[in-house]
């Protein structure tokens, strides 16, 4: 009874530890701002988030079907910080991201410590998982809270089955599990391959797969295959994003570039090993590099080789390269399909990962520990210091999200070739909506340097800066780059003819919304995104007022008549027109 009691106490002792190791690693960021990197986009300009919760906002966050994701519960959590704390403080939003941090943590510490019966272990996975620097980014970023709920509600389906597993069958703990899995797919389904990982969980650590129970492993798993396939044609059909192979490499066979799957894991395996230099942003590589991504793939079947030549005395290393490798498909997908997203990798899709690699590597050490006493004092002299290593990592990589412009700029220096433009034309993007034109100008000039295919449309708002500092010549310049030689996808060319017929430049609005016309019509990519399409008939009756300005009647009754307006509209333009306004 003395033994049972000194063990609670210790297990709970090390969970007060791990709690007390995150809240102070993260402390130091509470004070930081918003990014304006996705997070304004979900809080402040979603009208419905800024009010906080009620009825209205919990029928909206269940029957708003758009990108990036079906994510009800996340708005709802977004909802109830607005209400605790206000839509414009950000350190409440970062106090209840790191609190989420910290149940994950003590959530995974505890399936850990109740599949193996092994508290130092536990211990060692819950602390690797909670200091890793590249879990910063889901951890400090608000927009990330995403990948905290998907995991808190995925860890919850996850200790829900081992207590199914462990407490004979008993049906509730299944549904419970089922229900919670469910939950995470609602934050983001990046956990949709967890039906996989409990069969991996299943080999290791609960050791079923080797026993007569096998059969009934993979059967357990079929109401959970169903309920991922239910969401995944039920989120692919609600976003409508037209399922076209957007590839970053159209010129190079299709065989070539599955390459690149391979060489996103193998940065994902780097960075998690050497978590140095980490970015918010990784862009695709300039060209596929056929030599390195066949070298990386003869790599990893070689060490899937050699994992499952000693799966028997070692099955931990095999469990947590599957684990690894299955949990990162779904994020790998973009690397081939990129639709909606121009990123290569990112460090908060290793958040789920994380959890079966550490388990592996730990249980590992624990097993080898077992076999070579010896090795004790230096495996745990060895994870000292890595824990000592992780958290000064993850100090230098939380101070770069302080700001925009220390993220961008980190960003900017971590990359290479063409993929230096991007972080530069969101930071000229920071720049102009936070009233530094002059920096705005000159970051999307250098970024235009770096890649004057994408980055001459960013350049009309570098124009319009221009022009209260009187650089007329320039803003010409720039204008009818656009005009000429840009990708530039209609919502910019009818937000520049707007702003010219407000301005009554009329020769300037029609130019750019017959064109933003023209564009809408087409499919339109720009930077491995598919841009929606505006409305077409907003479009015609702006072009209509800018022909209006111009005395081109012949144009305008053609104009009209494609509009297709109905009698209320065409009574509003009417008024507009007497009234004299745009």
């Amino acid at each position: 009874m003395v033994k049972t009691l000194s063990v609670k106490w210790q297990s709970l002792a090390m969970a007060a530890l791990i709690g007390i190791v995150i809240f102070l690693q993260y402390l130091p960021s509470i004070p930081y701002g918003f990014i304006d990197w996705d997070d304004t986009a979900y809080l402040q300009d979603d009208a419905v988030i800024a009010k906080g919760f009620n009825k209205e906002s919990l029928h909206y966050a269940f029957t708003k079907f758009d990108n990036p994701y079906f994510m009800p519960l996340v708005r709802l959590s977004y909802m109830f910080d607005v209400s605790l704390y206000g839509n414009d403080y950000a350190p409440g939003f970062r106090i209840t991201d790191i609190i989420m941090h910290i149940f994950n943590c003590l959530l995974l510490y505890h399936i850990i410590l109740v599949a193996t019966k092994k508290l130092w272990p536990a211990v060692l996975v819950g602390l690797l998982f909670a200091i890793h620097p590249q879990h910063v980014e889901a951890v400090v970023w608000i927009a990330g809270r995403k990948e905290l709920l998907a995991a808190f509600f995925g860890l919850g389906s996850l200790y829900f089955y081992q207590q199914y597993v462990t407490a004979r069958r008993e049906k509730g703990w299944f549904l419970a599990a089922l229900l919670a899995y469910g939950c995470s797919l609602m934050c983001k389904p990046i956990w949709v391959a967890l039906p996989v990982l409990l069969l991996i969980w299943d080999y290791y650590p609960l050791q079923r797969l080797n026993s007569a129970e096998w059969k009934t492993c993979f059967r357990e798993k079929l109401p959970f295959l169903l309920l991922g396939l239910v969401y995944s044609l039920l989120f692919t059909y609600s976003l409508q994003v037209p399922e076209i192979p957007v590839s970053h490499f159209p010129d190079v066979n299709a065989l070539t570039r599955w390459l690149l799957p391979i060489q996103a894991l193998g940065l994902y395996l780097v960075k998690t090993v050497m978590p140095m230099g980490l970015a918010s942003y990784y862009a695709f590589p300039d060209e596929i590099n056929i030599l390195s991504g066949v070298a990386l793939l003869a790599f990893f079947l070689v060490v899937l080789a050699i994992l499952w030549r000693n799966r028997k005395t070692y099955p931990s290393l095999l469990a947590g390269a599957l684990w690894f490798g299955i949990s990162l498909m779904p994020p790998l997908k973009i690397t081939i399909l990129p639709q909606g997203e121009a990123i290569f990798a990112a460090d908060r899709y290793t958040y789920l990962a994380h959890i079966g690699f550490f388990m592996g590597i730990v249980m590992a050490a624990d097993k080898l520990i077992s076999s070579y006493p010896r090795v004790k004092f230096k495996l745990a002299a060895l994870a000292t210091l890595i824990a000592v290593v992780m958290l000064y990592l993850g100090h230098i990589a939380m101070v770069r999200w302080e700001n925009p412009e220390t993220l961008w700029l980190q960003a900017y220096k971590e990359n290479t070739g063409l993929g230096k433009a991007y972080p530069l034309g969101v930071l000229a993007s920071w720049y102009q909506r936070h009233d530094k034109p002059i920096d705005a100008i000159n970051t999307y000039k250098k970024a235009h340097e770096i890649y004057r295919e994408q980055y001459i449309y960013p350049m009309m708002v570098a124009s319009l800066l221009s022009e209260p500092f009187h650089e007329y010549q320039e803003s010409e310049k720039w204008l009818n780059k656009i005009l000429d030689e840009s990708p530039a996808p209609s919502p910019i060319l009818f937000d520049l003819g707007q702003s010219f017929l407000n301005n009554r430049d009329f020769v300037r609005a029609e130019t750019f919304l017959s064109r933003a016309a023209e564009r809408n019509q087409q499919i339109q990519i720009v930077s491995g995104q598919i841009q929606k399409p505006i409305s077409q008939k907003q479009i015609l009756i702006l072009l209509a007022l800018a022909q209006v300005g111009n005395n081109e009647t012949d144009k305008v009754y053609t104009t009209l008549q494609s509009a297709q307006l109905s009698i209320k509209e065409k009574r509003e333009l009417c008024r507009r027109w007497h009234s004299g306004s745009p």
